[in-house]
């Protein structure tokens, strides 16, 4: 039996530009009909500011409770977390929207994630900060 690739979601800080150019070269691949290289979903963030405020301590501690405890509703959670139900409705509000959590059929949310890879390397010699 094949073992299973872990699903793996990429965060990534990337300009809008360098975002661009991956989907000219995807574009570019599709147009020769050559295949896709199989890649792991990716989250790309414009700026460091902009990681710090999706990944914060709480919401980084909600990700991983979650991933533990499985399908559990937003209510269950809060009381597994001891945090306020509308903070942390707030927060898997946030991060569904990502992609980061997901929601089942019975309104469960959940993190489908076996791995989240966190890629942050920052170029200081540049103008502005943004992925190296």
């Amino acid at each position: 039996m094949r073992k299973q690739r872990p699903k793996v979601l990429r965060v990534t800080l990337s300009s809008w530009s360098e975002i661009c150019e991956d989907i000219r070269k995807r574009d570019k691949l599709l147009r020769q009909g050559l295949p896709l290289p199989p890649e792991d979903l990716e989250l790309s963030l414009s700026t460091l500011s902009s990681f710090l405020s999706t990944f914060t301590p709480k919401r980084t501690e909600l990700i991983t409770t979650l991933r533990s405890v499985g399908h559990v509703s937003i209510r269950q959670l809060a009381k597994s977390l001891c945090r306020d139900f509308k903070n942390v409705h707030t927060d898997i509000q946030h991060l569904k929207r990502l992609d980061v959590v997901k929601e089942d059929k019975n309104r469960k949310v959940y993190v489908p994630w076996d791995i989240i890879d966190f890629d942050l390397r920052v170029d200081f010699s540049r103008d502005s900060i943004k992925a190296a």
